[in-house]
């Protein structure tokens, strides 16, 4: 597994994180900011490329040398 462009070996190391499927607009609805990147539309979807948002905290875990998008 790979993860920032660094290999994850241990899977003590290995993010597992909660999944949640939302639609366009559920970011909005609750007046969340989206800091970096963009937030799910019409583009994403179960036959569109794979997306994610993730929280600051795992981006700082997980990619702490480099911008998450």
């Amino acid at each position: 597994m790979r993860l920032g462009g660094r290999p994850i070996d241990r899977p003590a190391d290995r993010p597992s994180v909660p999944t949640l499927n939302v639609s366009p607009g559920y970011f909005g609805m609750f007046d969340l900011p989206v800091e970096h990147g963009r937030a799910f539309d019409d583009r994403d979807g179960t036959a569109g490329d794979g997306v994610a948002i993730v929280t600051r905290t795992f981006a700082s875990r997980f990619l702490p040398d480099g911008n998450p998008v």
